[in-house]
């Protein structure tokens, strides 16, 4: 009878030692996913359709989970860098921006750009010239239609 319950014993010990390495196999390859906040003007308009089902393939390749922030109409810098310091609190780690309309925007973005990665969708705002006749975001990156 001691026999048995020795084997038995030592079955689940064995059992439980297999199950302990089959669960860190699962998770080993678990790495936490990049967050990259969208910021663009009225997010849920028709127009953003091709652009948004782009980066949800991409960011699905890439293993990447992608925060599309709804807006309506941003008007000034001032409320485009309240949403994006919204979005640092949530700890994202890039941002993808449609510039908003104003002077201080320059500014405000690479003033965010020094904190995490930056990218600009082109808009009206992007057409701004410089007396030089250069892009005054020409040392932001920027992806625009062709």
């Amino acid at each position: 009878m001691k026999k048995t319950k020795t084997t038995f014993l030592l079955a689940e010990i064995c059992l439980g030692i297999l199950l302990l390495f089959c669960v860190h196999l699962i998770f080993e390859d678990e790495k936490p996913q990049k967050r990259v906040a969208v910021i663009v003007e009225k997010s849920g308009d028709e127009k953003w359709n091709s652009f948004m089902n782009g980066l949800k393939q991409a960011a699905g390749i890439a293993n990447i989970h992608l925060i599309i922030c709804n807006t309506d109409e941003i008007e000034n810098a001032d409320e485009e860098k309240n949403l994006i310091y919204d979005q640092l609190d949530n700890q994202v780690d890039a941002f993808i921006v449609q510039a908003a309309p104003g002077k201080d925007t320059i500014d405000m973005l690479r003033e965010i750009r020094v904190q995490k990665p930056m990218l600009l969708v082109a808009n009206d705002a992007l057409r701004e010239k410089e007396e030089d006749h250069t892009s005054k975001y020409s040392d932001l990156p920027v992806i625009t239609p062709d």
